[in-house]
């Protein structure tokens, strides 16, 4: 006697998964923007390697079950938090919100960051995705040609103060 399971279908359904799982794994690896999820608690579910190198941490899987609060300041880590926590009540996402963040040294950085909420397949709410880009580089630049501006502003205004009189 001999019984047998056709084994097919379940076979393709895990090579999918493995796939999904290796995508997410290569995204959460190799993005330099700093990804994140966390649940409906703004608990840490998982994160990136930028996330986690941003935070100071060796392993991105040290951020499981943390929040903003045990790396941040805590007035920026109640921003955070009132963010995400409207984002899950209202659904209303955050995007490009342009932030004045600590870096681990006390540099002040800027990040523009999205938040999205996200639900499972029964369309319950079960936390936010997140996904901060660090733009210190473009902030400082941006400085850099408003005080351009504000000097040229100041020269011309000079010289026609110095024309004026020499008129």
């Amino acid at each position: 006697q001999c019984m047998f399971w056709d084994v097919t279908q379940r076979k393709k359904v895990e090579e999918q998964l493995a796939f999904e799982r290796d995508l997410l794994r290569a995204l959460l690896e190799n993005v330099p923007d700093r990804i994140y999820f966390k649940d409906t608690e703004s608990r840490f579910v998982r994160c990136s390697r930028a996330l986690a190198n941003r935070l100071g941490l060796n392993i991105p899987e040290a951020v499981i079950g943390k929040t903003d609060y045990d790396f941040h300041p805590e007035k920026d880590a109640r921003e955070y938090h009132e963010d995400e926590q409207r984002v899950v009540l209202t659904g209303e996402s955050v995007v490009n919100k342009v932030e004045r963040q600590t870096a681990n040294d006390g540099q002040p950085i800027w990040a523009s960051v999205t938040k999205v909420r996200f639900r499972n397949r029964a369309g319950m709410t079960t936390g936010i995705i997140g996904i901060s880009r660090d733009i210190t580089a473009l902030k400082h630049a941006e400085d850099v040609m408003i005080r351009a501006r504000e000097l040229a502003q100041d020269t011309a205004q000079l010289k026609a103060q110095f024309l004026a009189t020499m008129s």
